[in-house]
């Protein structure tokens, strides 16, 4: 019946199904000398160089780079900053769509997307970008908010946040650049 607790354990060392063995990849690489192989992390102005390429490489367009520190936030004050955000991109949308039609048709949206908007929904490949992060100083205010077409340029913009973190700049630095956005509608 319980035959299987009384097998014996058989030694880990060297075994192709260790734990050890499922994670050799996520280990760090050891040179001849012994010692741990870690992947430098840029120096501020490497990666500053490092990001313009990838903004050239990704065809964003008037986008600048901010060096902002880190400041994390409270959970009391990221909870309320989260739903003072939530309630401000219904009014942002409504606003764009009532107040800003002709600078939509200039990005792109068609006259259903506007009414969309005028509805607070976001139209279809669009999403609502906070242009600075809250932990970085930013504020869940309509001025932080930027209607910007998901795919590919929401995804590019958070790709440059994603390297950064990759290279653990942000743990060395305690800081980030930060792509911001100018204007209120950004297509590409």
């Amino acid at each position: 019946m319980w035959e299987w607790s009384l097998s014996q354990k058989k030694s880990s060392s060297g075994s192709k199904n260790s734990l050890l063995k499922a994670y050799e990849a996520y280990l760090p690489k050891k040179t001849l000398a012994g010692q741990e192989k870690a992947e430098e992390t840029p120096a501020p102005q490497q990666m500053e160089k490092i990001l313009r390429q990838q903004i050239t490489a990704y065809g964003l367009k008037d986008i600048s780079l901010k060096l902002t520190d880190f400041q994390p936030l409270s959970w009391e004050k990221k909870h309320r900053y989260s739903e003072e955000q939530v309630r401000g991109r219904k009014i942002f949308l409504k606003i764009l769509g009532y107040s800003h039609r002709e600078l939509c048709l200039e990005a792109g949206l068609s006259e259903a997307d506007i009414e969309l908007l005028r509805q607070s929904i976001s139209p279809e490949n669009y999403n609502v970008h906070v242009k600075i992060p809250f932990d970085f100083g930013g504020r869940p205010t309509m001025d932080n908010m930027c209607l910007v077409r998901t795919h590919p340029m929401h995804d590019n913009l958070h790709a440059l946040l994603e390297y950064q973190l990759e290279k653990n700049f942000l743990k060395q630095y305690k800081k980030l650049y930060i792509p911001i956005i100018e204007g209120l509608v950004k297509n590409a």
